[in-house]
């Protein structure tokens, strides 16, 4: 009977464990919001930039769109800033039935507009590299926001060239 208490113990415990964490979770859930960007003004301004240095312009992907906003919510969600929360790039883009050539990806944390967070990417080399890569045609870009995250909005910017 003793291992019969003890078992249920630890069942008890492991519940009490997730009910507890489970309102943290579902909190920070519902403070999630999509932030309206305007793709076609981003497709403009990143085609400025890239004409200004050689590069050909831009165009808006409603996939892309579809595909960085996926990505912008699953950072938002787990509060954190990564390439691969939702895995990496190629893949995502492979399920999202996007047959790509060339692909790249900016993301971004804490910037309060689209405008920012594209002269963040201009400031750093390796986002710039991603702005101005050769052979991507099209972009899809997107942002969330949870209230209750340590940055507020989450940004993701996909380039990309279908095959």
């Amino acid at each position: 009977m003793a291992m019969g208490l003890r078992a249920s113990a630890a069942v008890v415990a492991a519940l009490v464990v997730v009910l507890i964490s489970a309102p943290a979770t579902e909190t920070k859930a519902q403070n999630l919001s999509a932030v309206p960007v305007n793709s076609g003004a981003m497709a403009r301004a990143i085609s400025g930039y890239r004409l200004s240095h050689g590069r050909p312009p831009v165009v808006v992907s409603p996939r892309l769109n579809a595909l960085a906003q996926q990505q912008a919510m699953a950072m938002a969600r787990v509060d954190r800033l990564s390439h691969n929360v939702a895995g990496p790039l190629g893949t995502r883009l492979r399920a999202g039935g996007y047959v790509w050539r060339a692909a790249a990806e900016n993301v971004a944390a804490g910037q309060k507009s689209a405008e920012a967070a594209l002269a963040a990417w201009k400031a750093s080399s390796g986002h710039r590299q991603n702005l101005l890569r050769s052979g991507v045609t099209q972009i899809g870009i997107a942002a969330v926001r949870n209230g209750n995250s340590r940055y507020g909005v989450y940004w993701t910017l996909i380039l990309a060239r279908p095959r």
